[in-house]
């Protein structure tokens, strides 16, 4: 109700209620000292009557306005928690779009991470198939080393990496493998940064899921053999710590691999290469 029906609301309620006040004086205190003869039955009959007319018509009026105050204070807190409402509704819909939205380009990260680890793969299987000393030895390497970095490069940018983080040790420990067998002086800084994460979260994993992630302890061994130089200290150095740790795990017996030809392979690849006896 706005403040013009308000103010005439008011207005005839103060009209009837002068009407009546002035009709109840009249009648009450005036009448009875003019009056000559006792009104009859049928003169109190309408008088009563009268008066509960006026009395229930302005009875009437005020509830009315009463009702009318009251259905538009409702209104108005009703309106106030559909709005309310709506606008929660709203925040929740655009923090759930917000969400899919994350989620989507979280998947699409991964994607296209996977994707580059799937393709370095790809290529170190056309390298292995060549073999070294051929034309196109390197340019297969080198094609496994980019993608295996396009692979960890997009796994970094995974938000949720407690998620993935069993999957970017394998692009790490992927990364450093590859870079040591091309054998780079200046990729030894980054695969041995690589080689060594991995090589601690090996130890992480036994520990707390009795699971050994040989792989990634053999990646150590592998960057820090390739890498050594063996004339000077450090780098003999570097080589016996890998020699130890190689030799740890081909006599490990509770490595579980699938591949029955794992130690076999592993010792005859050391050997030839190293020119050493396991």
């Amino acid at each position: 109700m706005d403040n013009r029906r308000r103010q005439i609301c008011y207005f005839i309620g103060a009209i009837l209620g002068g009407v009546l006040g002035a009709f109840l004086i009249i009648h009450f205190f005036l009448i009875p000292y003019y009056e000559i003869e006792p009104p009859d039955k049928y003169d109190i009959f309408s008088e009563l009557l009268f008066i509960f007319l006026a009395i229930s018509g302005f009875g009437m009026f005020a509830f009315y306005h009463l009702y009318q105050d009251l259905r538009e204070r409702l209104y108005k807190e009703l309106g106030e928690e559909l709005r309310e409402g709506i606008e929660r509704g709203q925040q929740q819909i655009m923090q759930d779009a917000e969400n899919i939205r994350e989620q989507a380009e979280e998947d699409r990260i991964f994607f296209i991470s996977r994707f580059a680890y799937t393709s370095s793969v790809v290529y170190w299987r056309h390298y292995e198939a060549v073999g070294e000393g051929t034309p196109l030895y390197r340019t297969y390497l080198d094609y496994t080393i980019k993608e295996a970095k396009n692979a960890l490069d997009y796994a970094e940018k995974l938000k949720d990496k407690s998620a993935r983080k069993r999957y970017i040790c394998d692009c790490k420990n992927n990364l450093a493998y590859h870079l040591a067998v091309r054998g780079d002086r200046k990729d030894k800084r980054n695969a041995h940064k690589l080689a060594k994460y991995v090589y601690d979260k090996a130890a992480d994993y036994e520990k707390e899921f009795h699971w050994k992630e040989f792989h990634w302890i053999e990646t150590y061994a592998w960057v820090l053999m390739r890498f050594a130089v063996r004339n000077t200290a450090e780098g003999q150095e570097e080589f016996e710590t890998g020699l130890q740790i190689i030799k740890r795990l081909l006599t490990d017996e509770d490595i579980d691999s699938d591949d029955s030809t794992w130690r076999q392979r592993t010792r005859e690849r050391y050997e030839a290469k190293f020119q050493i006896k396991l």
